[in-house]
């Protein structure tokens, strides 16, 4: 779906598979999300004849590559961000299901990886955690936040620790972790805590997540009055 003089591009078929190649018209792409739910898109490209922005390894970026716009929801296995890149779009790699590792050109003075995960280059920041990593996984003691949809359908977490630091865990943590088992929580984290795995505010009167991969039962503690 583009505008009427298809200089926009406003939405790419949930149902369409392969490689989508973007016409030399289009100058400009809806940033809430077009390529979303498009499990079968592969790579992107950009039309050689008049290119208004570029590709890297089927990763769309804009024309300099100082944004990356757009992980393909279907790409498998590592990907590597330039030196280039100052910005990265809020919703680039969700739903990337087999992504196994993101890592950060050395150069890059924004952003760097850890064990294939994504942070801003403090390490303050947890960005993104691959769909495909697997097993279980200790946040940095550095990290103070989580990107919202961080965890998104990472399946193969198996169990998440939260270090002391940790201030906020955004929007929609760890959802659709169908594996996750258990989240533990440091206690000495002055804002979360958590009880036989399943996550809370430090007074334990909001409930936040409870994990997809435990059991089917489960009481709420009387001190809840939020979920």
């Amino acid at each position: 779906l583009f505008d009427k003089l298809q200089t926009r591009l406003i939405q790419y078929p949930g149902g369409k598979t392969g490689i989508f190649t973007i016409p030399a018209s289009v100058t400009s792409i809806t940033g809430d999300g077009p390529f979303v739910e498009c499990p079968g898109l592969l790579s992107i490209a950009v039309d050689a004849a008049k290119p208004n922005f570029s590709s890297v390894d089927g990763v769309l970026f804009d024309k300099l590559k100082t944004t990356l716009m757009q992980c393909p929801t279907g790409k498998s296995g590592s990907l590597t961000i330039p030196a280039s890149v100052t910005s990265i779009w809020e919703n680039a790699f969700e739903e990337c299901p087999a992504l196994t590792s993101i890592t950060v050109d050395a150069g890059n003075a924004n952003y760097r990886s850890e064990e294939g995960v994504l942070f801003n280059k403090a390490g303050t920041v947890l960005m993104r955690y691959p769909g495909a990593k697997a097993g279980s996984y200790e946040i940095p003691p550095s990290v103070t936040s989580i990107w919202e949809y961080s965890f998104y359908q990472c399946k193969g977490l198996a169990s998440l620790s939260i270090p002391a630091g940790l201030k906020n865990v955004g929007d929609w943590p760890f959802e659709e972790c169908n594996g996750l088992v258990s989240v533990t929580v440091d206690v000495g984290n002055p804002n979360y805590c958590s009880e036989a795995g399943v996550l809370f505010d430090k007074l334990k009167t909001t409930l936040i997540r409870y994990p997809s991969g435990k059991g089917v039962t489960y009481t709420l503690p009387a001190s809840v009055t939020w979920i």
